[in-house]
């Protein structure tokens, strides 16, 4: 069973600046940097189905969201221990990778929140 991260050790950690903790779990909202591209929805689909693979090359599934004109939402908690684990931190780290090479910037307001609401 994998390890619980704390929230309080977010902080500390490379690679998560376009996350942020809530409720047990990393979100991450992201959209493309070009707001004049007339197929950002496409695009943001595109992101999605990377995002996918990605998690089937990991055997760990996020929750995605893709709401018109291209915004996609990401919330990674591991549902076997109730809360977020090193397998979060890698997959954020990875979307984050995929987010950078194909056009997508974060936009999350502060990342990583530390902030416990459970």
């Amino acid at each position: 069973m994998p390890e619980p991260v704390q929230a309080s050790d977010l902080a500390d950690l490379d690679g998560l600046d376009d996350w942020r903790y809530l409720t047990g779990a990393i979100e991450a909202t992201f959209a493309l940097r070009s707001s004049g591209d007339a197929r950002r929805f496409s695009a943001a689909a595109e992101f999605v189905r990377l995002i996918a693979a990605a998690s089937d090359d990991a055997n760990h599934h996020p929750d995605l969201r893709l709401n018109y004109p291209g915004i996609v939402h990401v919330r990674l908690t591991t549902h076997a221990i109730g809360g977020l684990s090193e397998l979060d931190l890698q997959l954020a780290r990875v979307i984050s990778g995929l987010a950078e090479d194909n056009g997508f910037e974060s936009r999350s307001t502060d990342s990583p929140e530390t902030e416990d609401r459970d």
